[in-house]
């Protein structure tokens, strides 16, 4: 096949993070290289490393915790639907409680015994109102009270996911960067601020399908949204003003395909758009499996770009496997996950264990298991492992693309965490969903009004403003329009020919 090589730098970065050759003037387009985004995306993953969590930190979140006492066989019911009393809807509630209070896992996080316990006190003068209640009545009782407290994505009471999702906002209109700041590229205006916001959360490194870069404005909210048009005030140096429009983000749902391996312009693609899942929910060795070959299909792949758009979920393992099958290292997370399970229980639980390595490598070694996970094991109030001392990018001799989007949710957020850890890697598309906070567990139903629950143990804690439950992790480069028609022309553009 035909390799591609990274052109040389042109540009001379007067300023950390800056990008623009020239003077950016009276519409002027700077020539940016693909050399010049992976120093962007460098920075970006030194900043990540150095805003990690310390120590004194992990240790705020384990501060607390009862012993776990509670008998999870007790979570089972018969009731399809019949009302039941005040006073066993109450047992339902202290039982609830009494779970969130033991074995949630960002139960601390998001509040702990402070937050919780006026809630439930407030849950149970509400019940003790009626003489008998209706489980739908219940649940919403419940939904309504707890809604504002957690924000989980892997958080199910009764038909309902306690998580918030965002909505993003995104304009066209082109602006670079240099030792000014934001340039507006049309009039070459110096860009002073944006009303009511941080100039540097909103102008995002952009491309759109040709391989052209860019800085454009992207936002967000949360919950939801009406109108599908936003406009931003941004003022100048000069004191002039620009109203900015900016457009409703519709991402784009494809059909569930199983993983697969294409040439595309002599650049090998991998699409996974599950995590060893199939479209109905079941785990699938097979479809594992076929994704983990892929890796030893373009391990001699100078180039490799990884499609996970639409990835709906799975076992977060099987992405630190393949990684690590690809590069010849065990790639670890920006994320720290606390959990009270001992390291023993957890392995018992991972499936990724029953998988065929195709290397013949021993992955259920325990060491192993640790540096993949990044589990930090929780017991009542203490951390029984030492926190990961600061580390260095880890080093791909691949240039690896990863394509994403807001439909990639959950497992395939940790195989991003990851790749944001490691140095000549690209994420291209648009945020993730955001629901890695936790994780899923074996359902469980209140005993009297039989209300279906599923939460899970683990909590996970990541660097100072990398992440966000229903906001997700950001790309490195927004993409406006198909992220893999970019990808394709950018290393195009940078073909040397």
């Amino acid at each position: 096949m035909r390799k591609t090589t990274i052109t040389t730098i042109i540009c001379v970065l007067v300023i950390l993070l800056s990008t623009a050759c020239g003077d950016s003037n009276g519409g002027e387009e700077p020539m940016y290289t693909l050399g010049d985004l992976l120093d962007i995306a460098h920075e970006r993953r030194l900043d990540i490393i150095a805003n990690r969590p310390t120590h004194e930190q992990l240790l705020e979140l384990t501060q607390g915790r009862e012993p776990e006492t509670i008998d999870l066989t007790l979570f089972v019911s018969d009731n399809t639907g019949q009302a039941i009393t005040a006073s066993e809807a109450i047992e339902d509630v202290e039982l609830f409680f009494m779970a969130l209070r033991q074995i949630y896992g960002p139960y601390i996080y998001f509040g702990g015994d402070a937050v919780f316990v006026p809630v439930f006190d407030e849950i149970i003068a509400e019940i003790a109102t009626h003489e008998t209640i209706l489980p739908f009545q219940l649940e919403n009782i419940l939904l309504h009270a707890l809604s504002p407290i957690i924000n989980d994505n892997h958080f199910m009471l009764g038909s309902n996911w306690l998580g918030q999702n965002a909505t993003f906002f995104t304009s066209t209109v082109h602006f670079d960067r240099d030792e000014r700041g934001f340039i507006h590229r049309e009039s070459g205006r110096v860009v002073a601020e944006i009303e009511g916001r941080n100039v540097y959360d909103v102008l995002r490194l952009s491309m759109d399908e040709q391989g052209n870069i860019f800085y454009s404005a992207v936002i967000y909210e949360l919950g939801p949204v009406g109108l599908a048009r936003r406009n931003l005030s941004v003022v100048f140096d000069n004191g002039d003003n620009l109203t900015l429009p900016l457009e409703q983000h519709q991402p784009a749902w494809r059909p569930f395909n199983s993983p697969s391996l294409e040439w595309v312009e002599d650049v090998p693609v991998v699409t996974s758009m599950s995590m060893g899942i199939t479209v109905y929910g079941q785990f699938s060795v097979e479809y594992a499996e076929a994704f983990l070959s892929l890796s030893d299909e373009v391990h001699n792949e100078p180039i490799v770009i990884v499609d996970l758009r639409n990835n709906h979920g799975g076992d977060s393992l099987l992405g630190s496997r393949w990684l690590y099958q690809l590069t010849g290292e065990i790639v670890p997370l920006n994320l720290t996950e606390l959990h009270r399970l001992t390291y023993e229980e957890m392995m018992e639980q991972w499936q990724i264990s029953e998988y065929h390595d195709p290397r013949g490598r021993d992955f259920n070694s325990l060491e192993v298991y640790r540096y993949f996970s990044r589990v930090r094991v929780l017991d009542n109030s203490h951390i029984m492992a030492h926190h990961v001392q600061a580390r260095t990018i880890i080093d791909s001799n691949h240039l690896i693309i990863l394509l994403v989007d807001s439909f990639t949710r959950s497992a395939p957020e940790h195989f991003v965490d990851m790749v944001l850890g490691m140095g000549n890697t690209l994420v291209i598309g648009q945020n993730t969903f955001g629901a890695v906070i936790n994780r899923g567990h074996s359902p469980l139903a209140l005993p009297n009004s039989g209300i279906f629950l599923m939460f899970g143990r683990a909590v996970r804690i990541f660097p100072q403003g990398y992440f966000a439950e229903g906001v997700g992790l950001a790309p490195d480069i927004w993409v406006h329009g198909d992220s893999l028609a970019a990808a394709l022309s950018l290393i195009g553009n940078n073909r040397d020919e």
